[in-house]
């Protein structure tokens, strides 16, 4: 079990990364 948090943190990362 993770926390969501850290998924969307990584989600975002991956956004900024990309543009």
């Amino acid at each position: 079990n993770f926390c969501i948090f850290y998924f969307l943190f990584l989600v975002e990362t991956g956004f900024r990364n990309v543009g």
